[in-house]
């Protein structure tokens, strides 16, 4: 369990606790007979948490797993009693015959869940939970935590307030303890900087499902047979994912196959055949369910001048970058519409939005995939859909190989501008400074995140080559800003879209 999960766990468990209810009163009653009577009533009631929270734990654990959806009427329950808790420090206790009133509302809750390991664990802090560890085993480490959290809490409430007790009263002590405290509870879970218990915020999450340690989520990646493509794979199916691999040859998955038999679908499939996204996304959905992330990542390179390029080379380019993975977005449009989630990652480069001599025929696929989906992105975002666009520079994939690179008939007259580059790309390959292992960990966070960028540039050089291109192309902007609105209408204003 990661220690940000623990400590934020300890923080809201303290604040819980501080919030006046029956088991104050017990405690307090029992310290006015001596403090280690306190104690052990307070430990008492401790031990009856212990049992309902194992008990509500295996109970939980095992509804998540067998309905998934089931996390909205726990997120109900459990947020619920804690605002009750909270706002109820405030109006009750005023004499100690209301216990008995409020104890069996309380001894019902708690014995079907325990709120606070339940709506932390659900709708605080999905994304601090560790990767791939079962979640029984997480939510049982927080019971553990919160009753030792308890033990600890009644220990000192016993023998530290004895005294005050015995010369102020029980009733009048605990009247003053529930206002201060119930209002600090409820300025703490108010709080914009928190909204740790914010009921809409849990509802909205399990609507669109991002609760991703708790879900199991499907993938079709293209190009996943080696490179940035097997990368994500692996981190997919390391963290319990399903992984539909497309590629065009099935057999180079075969060591994966044999390391998740059950997760894993290798799939023939050539990204240019257009007619096959359908029934690609068929079989996925057929085997896993419907499909949670889409990772176009298929393609290949070419190197040429704009004149040495045929138009069948060009059209080449224009399938494997724009119409195959556009094909492929289109057959899973459908399903992540009606789940209202869905996450759509575009493997682009840094050529995407800004070429170079001899790499026309690549970028023009590349600026083509981004202006689609970045007009994609705002159509489906109202439908709970992200598209996440990746730019990497260099890595070091078997994009450069001899055998996929391909290279345009070479023509005399761009020899000398375009020789260096055919030079280069062969020279650099199995040397690229990216890393495709850290890049898939990377994009897999971004996966994970509840918001992420459009656009997601990956390698120091992307960072360079983008960051100069943006600037040169500004300054010309800013540099022409005059001349361009003299091709204007006079006198006419500036036109507004409704997007």
């Amino acid at each position: 369990m990661e220690l940000s999960l623990l400590a934020g766990f300890v923080g809201v468990a303290l604040v819980a606790y501080a919030v006046p209810g029956p088991d104050w009163l017990m405690v307090l009653r029992g310290a006015t007979e001596g403090p280690r009577h306190g104690a052990v009533t307070g430990l008492g009631s401790q031990a009856g948490l212990l049992v309902h929270g194992l008990l509500a734990t295996a109970g939980v654990s095992a509804l998540i797993a067998a309905a998934p959806q089931a996390l909205v009427v726990i997120q109900v329950i459990g947020a619920l009693y804690l605002l009750y808790l909270a706002i109820a420090g405030v109006r009750r206790n005023t004499s100690e015959g209301d216990v008995s009133s409020v104890g069996w509302k309380q001894a019902f809750v708690t014995s079907i869940t325990n709120p606070k390991v339940i709506v932390f664990f659900v709708a605080i802090a999905p994304q601090f939970v560790t990767p791939g560890q079962p979640v029984w085993v997480q939510m049982l480490a927080l019971t553990l935590v919160d009753v030792a959290l308890g033990v600890v809490w009644w220990t000192v409430l016993a023998y530290a307030v004895s005294p005050v007790v015995v010369r102020v009263g029980t009733a009048r002590i605990n009247v003053v303890a529930s206002i201060a405290l119930g209002v600090i509870a409820l300025g703490f879970w108010s709080s914009p900087s928190s909204r740790m218990f914010d009921l809409a915020l849990a509802l909205e999450r399990a609507r669109r499902h991002s609760f991703s340690v708790m879900t199991q989520r499907h993938w079709i990646i293209t190009g996943a047979s080696s490179g940035l493509g097997r990368a994500l794979a692996e981190a997919a199916l390391d963290s319990g994912d399903t992984v539909v691999a497309a590629v065009r040859r099935p057999e180079r998955l075969d060591d994966l196959l044999s390391r998740y038999p059950e997760s894993i679908l290798p799939a023939k499939f050539d990204v240019r055949d257009i007619p096959a996204a359908k029934d690609l996304v068929s079989a996925a959905t057929e085997r896993f369910g419907p499909v949670d992330v889409l990772v176009n990542n298929g393609g290949v390179g070419q190197i040429g001048a704009a004149e040495e390029v045929d138009d069948a080379q060009l059209r080449d380019m224009l399938e494997q970058h724009l119409f195959g993975p556009a094909a492929l977005t289109r057959a899973v449009l459908p399903g992540m519409r009606e789940q209202h989630r869905g996450t759509i990652v575009q493997i682009s480069s840094q050529g995407g939005r800004v070429s170079f001599p001899g790499a026309g025929s690549y970028s023009a696929g590349k600026f083509a995939l981004e202006g689609w989906s970045e007009a994609l992105a705002g159509e489906v975002a109202q439908f709970g859909i992200r598209v996440l666009i990746v730019e990497p520079s260099r890595f070091r994939t078997g994009f450069n190989d001899a055998d996929v690179l391909k290279i345009a008939a070479p023509s005399d007259v761009y020899a000398d501008l375009l020789n260096a580059v055919r030079a280069d790309m062969r020279a650099v390959s199995g040397r690229q400074e990216g890393d495709p292992i850290r890049a898939a960990e990377i994009i897999r966070g971004f996966v994970d995140a509840e918001s992420a960028p459009l656009r997601v540039p990956l390698g120091r050089e992307a960072v360079r080559r983008l960051r100069d291109g943006y600037r040169q192309n500004l300054a010309t902007v800013e540099e022409l800003s005059d001349i361009a609105a003299d091709a204007d209408f006079p006198g006419l204003a500036e036109s507004v879209r409704p997007v």
